[in-house]
């Protein structure tokens, strides 16, 4: 291996923090490098790479609204509780 490839690898504990910190800033060009190599060749981190921009994906977008029956339910409790 040469001495460049060493310096680029990186574990699969330090991949999975580098894909949870790109979603929150960009990644220096180093950190970014050295993460799409080691998915090139890892699989389980290419795996949880996807499942995490999904999970983000699914997180940041509206959601479902809450029916008014089920707000009022949850109040109405609320209010029971405090009412003790």
């Amino acid at each position: 291996m040469n001495p460049l490839s060493s310096l680029m690898l990186i574990s699969c504990r330090r991949a999975t923090e580098l894909v949870e910190l790109r979603s929150a800033a960009p990644l220096s060009l180093a950190d970014r490098a050295r993460l799409e190599m080691h998915l090139r060749i890892c699989t389980a981190c290419r795996r949880y790479s996807r499942q995490s921009a999904l999970l983000d994906a699914a997180l940041s977008g509206p959601g479902a609204p809450i029916p008014s029956e089920e707000v009022e339910r949850v109040i109405a409790a609320v209010n029971d509780r405090l009412d003790r």
